[in-house]
């Protein structure tokens, strides 16, 4: 579950893109000497006015080590998460209740939380909306401006309390290790 968290959130995917996520759909090259993931997306949500296929790029080193590890003898095909949407949901309201985060739309995450974090975490690392916006596979810069103001402006993991601060952070410096010695 780290593991597809951290491509959702690294490479602002869409929920149901996550979910059905294949080995064939992960590919590792390398770029400067610096390995780079690429995470094909097939039938796109804005597929009719733009292109059929697109990819994301994501260069954690310690996602691309979890994503070899994970998938280390599968088979093209098989999907990275065996269930439905539905249970990739349950599992990850499991997972940010088990931190003591609030879930639900509004007020706390949803799976559709990934996406809005991972734009707003690459803008403040990149300063950069078009850097962004291409990485995200968004068409129009409007709703990009719109995802990034309003998740900035939410301040989330600072309204937490501190116990629970912790744990999240705990949580963050564990996955490396986990995602490479567990996949």
């Amino acid at each position: 579950m780290a593991l597809l968290v951290a491509l959702g959130f690294l490479g602002m995917l869409r929920p149901g893109k996550i979910v059905k996520l294949t080995v064939e759909d992960l590919s590792v090259t390398w770029i400067d000497g610096h390995p780079a993931l690429f995470v094909r997306i097939t039938l796109p949500k804005m597929r009719r006015p733009a292109a059929c296929r697109e990819h994301v790029r994501i260069d954690d080193v310690d996602l691309i080590r979890g994503v070899l590890k994970f998938t280390e003898g599968l088979k093209p095909q098989a999907l990275l998460f065996l269930g439905s949407q539905l249970d990739f949901t349950a599992t990850f309201r499991k997972l940010v209740v088990k931190l003591g985060v609030p879930y639900g739309q509004g007020a706390g995450l949803t799976p559709a939380s990934l996406r809005a974090g991972g734009a707003t975490f690459w803008y403040h690392r990149t300063d950069s909306t078009e850097f962004v916006r291409f990485r995200g596979q968004w068409s129009n810069m409007r709703m990009l401006e719109i995802y990034i103001q309003e998740v900035a402006a939410s301040s989330f993991l600072t309204g937490l309390d501190s116990d629970t601060q912790s744990r999240v952070a705990s949580f963050a410096l564990a996955a490396p290790w986990l995602m490479a010695h567990y996949g």
